[in-house]
C-alpha cells in the first residue's frame, strides 16, 4: 500500500472510524427511530413507492417539485426486498448520513487536515441539527448531500492524483445527485470548467470524463419527459409578496449569514480565544458595532435569524407549528433565541473577518479546492432569491466546513473551547430528534385509534400535513379534496387540501368551537408538548 495512502489509516484514524460507528449506534439507540408514520414531506415521494409496490402503479406526484427519482428507486427497490416500511425507508437515509460523516473526515484528512481537526469537524457536520434531523426523515437532502460530498471527494482525489477514473466515477455520482437534487448536477459543470480552465490534459478526455455524464443526465431527462415522470412545476416561491426585492434580497442575505454562523460558531470561537489580539482591530470593531445595530434594528422589526427556520424553529427542531393545528410554547423559552440571535449578529463579522485573512493563505496545490467554494459561492447566489427555508443551506455545510479546516490549518485554535460549543449541538440535535419523533409517533397514535376503534374515516381527520397527505393519497392517489375552507384554517388546508371536512382535528391543544374527546400523551424528554388533543366538531 503507498505511504499516501497508508497515512489515512493509521491508528488514529482507524480509531476514529471506531468512534464514529459508537456514536452511530448510541445516538441510534438514544433517538430510537421507530414508527410507521412519515415526516415533514417525505410522505409525497413515499406515495409513489407505497402505490408501486401496491398495484405496479408508478406515478409522480403532482406535489413534486424536485427530482426524486433516485430516492424513489432505491426505496422501491427496499421495499421489495423487504416490504413497504417508513422506518426501512428512514434507515435508509441514517445509513448515507453516516457514510457522508466517514468520508467526508476521509476527504478533510486528504485535504491535510489533523486528525483532531478532521474529526471534530466531521462531528459539527453530523450534529448540525439540520443534517441529524433530516437524517431521521426520508427526505432527499441527506441522499443529495451523500453524493455531494462523495463526488467532491473523488473530483479532488482525480484532479490531484491525475486518475481519470477517480473524475469519471465522480461525475457519475453528480447524476444520480442532480435525480436526487438537482442543484447537485451543478459540480458536474463546475468540474468540467475547472478541467477546460486548466488546459493540461486536452479536451479530448474531456468527453468521456464529463460529455458522456451530461449526455446521460440530459437523455433521462428526455426519457422522463417523454413518459411524463418529470415535476409539474417548480415548488419554490421566488418572491414573497409581502416583500419588495431589495427587501427580500437583504433579509434572506443577512438570514443566511446568521445561519451559516451558527453552523460555524465552535470554529470561530475557538479560533477567537487563541488570537485575541485580532478583537483590536479597527475593521472589525467596525463591522461588530454595525453588525449589532443590524441585528437590534431587524430584532424590533421582529426579525430574527429564525426567519428561514423550518428545521431550526421557535418550538424546537423539524416541523411543528404550522405543520399541525394548535397552539405550542417556543421549546426553551423565546429569549433564549433572542440572545442567540445576538450572538451569531456578533459572531457574522468575525467571521467574514477571519474568511478574508484565510482566503490568503490558501495554498497553491490545493487550488482543486475552489471547485467546492465555487460550487458554494454559487448554490448560495442560486438559493438566495427563492423564499427559502434552512434546510436549503444543507448542500451549503461541506464547502463551509472544508473552508473552515483550511482555518483550522492557518490559525491558533482551541480543541478545548471547539468542543465545549459542539456540545449544545449534540444536545439539541439528540434531544430535539427524539421530542420530534415522540410527538409525530403520538399524532399518528391518536389519529390511527379514531380509524380503528371509532371506524372514523381517516380522509374526516385533520391530523396535519403528514396524516392528510398520506390519508387522502393512499387511496386516491392525490385526487385532492376540493370546497373551501374556512379562513381560519392552516396553509396546508387553504393550499393542498382546500375542502377538508376536518370532523376531527388532531391538535397541539384545544381548537376553539370543538370539543376535547381524548388526548394522546406525548413520550417526550424536556418537551414543550405534553399531549396531543383529539377535538371533535360539535
Amino acid at each position: 500500500m503507498p505511504e499516501e495512502r497508508l497515512k489515512f489509516f493509521s491508528p488514529v484514524d482507524r480509531l476514529a472510524y471506531a468512534a464514529f460507528f459508537l456514536i452511530f449506534i448510541g445516538a441510534f439507540l438514544f433517538v430510537r427511530p421507530f414508527g410507521e408514520f412519515p415526516l415533514i414531506d417525505d410522505w409525497v415521494h413515499s406515495l409513489t413507492i407505497h402505490s408501486y409496490l401496491a398495484d405496479g402503479d408508478f406515478f409522480y406526484s403532482p406535489l413534486l417539485a424536485s427530482f426524486l427519482h433516485v430516492p424513489i428507486l432505491y426505496g422501491i427497490g427496499l421495499g421489495k426486498l423487504f416490504g413497504f416500511s417508513f422506518f426501512l425507508l428512514r434507515l435508509s437515509n441514517l445509513i448515507l448520513g453516516f457514510f457522508t460523516v466517514i468520508i467526508f473526515y476521509r476527504f478533510l484528512r486528504h485535504l491535510k487536515n489533523p486528525p483532531p481537526a478532521s474529526f471534530l469537524l466531521s462531528l459539527l457536520l453530523w450534529f448540525n441539527p439540520i443534517f441529524f434531523s433530516l437524517s431521521h426523515t426520508f427526505m432527499s437532502d441527506v441522499p443529495a448531500l451523500f453524493f455531494l460530498v462523495t463526488a467532491l471527494f473523488f473530483y479532488h482525489r482525480g484532479f490531484k492524483e491525475n486518475n481519470n477514473w477517480f473524475i469519471f466515477f465522480a461525475s457519475s455520482l453528480t447524476v444520480f445527485g442532480f435525480y436526487t437534487r438537482q442543484f447537485v448536477g451543478l459540480l458536474l459543470f463546475i468540474a468540467a470548467g475547472y478541467w477546460l480552465w486548466q488546459n493540461r490534459h486536452g479536451w479530448r478526455p474531456a468527453i468521456w470524463l464529463f460529455g458522456l455524464p451530461i449526455a446521460i443526465l440530459f437523455g433521462v431527462y428526455g426519457g422522463l419527459s417523454y413518459f411524463n415522470l418529470l415535476p409539474l412545476s417548480i415548488g419554490a416561491v421566488i418572491l414573497p409578496s409581502a416583500l419588495s426585492v431589495w427587501q427580500h434580497y437583504l433579509l434572506n442575505f443577512w438570514g443566511h449569514g446568521l445561519f451559516i454562523s451558527l453552523f460555524l460558531l465552535p470554529v470561530s470561537f475557538s479560533v477567537m480565544v487563541n488570537n485575541r489580539q485580532w478583537l483590536k482591530d479597527k475593521v472589525l470593531i467596525l463591522l461588530l458595532l454595525i453588525s449589532l445595530a443590524i441585528t437590534a434594528i431587524l430584532h424590533f422589526n421582529h426579525h430574527t435569524f429564525l426567519d428561514l427556520g423550518s428545521i431550526i424553529n421557535w418550538w424546537g427542531l423539524g416541523p411543528s407549528f404550522g405543520f399541525l393545528q394548535g397552539q405550542i410554547n417556543a421549546w426553551g423559552g423565546r429569549n433564549v433565541y433572542l440572545i442567540i440571535n445576538f450572538i451569531l449578529g456578533a459572531a457574522l463579522p468575525f467571521n467574514i473577518f477571519l474568511a478574508a485573512k484565510t482566503f490568503k493563505t490558501i495554498e497553491k496545490n490545493q487550488v482543486t479546492a475552489w471547485i467546492f467554494l465555487v460550487f458554494g459561492e454559487l448554490y448560495f447566489l442560486f438559493i438566495l432569491p427563492l423564499s427559502s427555508f434552512d434546510r436549503y443551506l444543507l448542500l451549503l455545510l461541506p464547502s463551509l466546513l472544508i473552508f473552515a479546516g483550511f482555518i483550522l490549518q492557518h490559525c491558533r485554535w482551541s480543541k478545548t473551547v471547539f468542543t465545549i460549543f459542539l456540545i449544545p449541538f449534540l444536545f439539541y440535535s439528540l434531544i430535539g430528534t427524539y421530542n420530534y419523533l415522540a410527538w409525530n409517533q403520538a399524532r399518528w397514535t391518536a389519529a390511527d385509534r379514531l380509524v380503528k376503534e371509532k371506524n372514523i374515516a381517516a380522509h374526516r381527520i385533520d391530523a396535519g400535513v403528514e396524516w392528510d397527505g398520506w390519508a387522502l393519497g393512499a387511496s386516491e392517489k392525490n385526487q385532492f379534496y376540493s370546497g373551501r375552507s374556512p379562513e381560519w384554517t392552516p396553509w396546508y388546508i387553504q393550499t393542498i387540501f382546500r375542502g377538508q371536512p376536518m370532523d376531527y382535528i388532531v391538535a397541539f391543544s384545544e381548537i376553539p368551537g370543538y370539543n376535547v374527546i381524548d388526548r394522546q400523551k406525548v413520550n417526550g424528554l424536556m418537551s414543550n408538548i405534553d399531549y396531543l388533543y383529539v377535538n371533535q366538531k360539535p
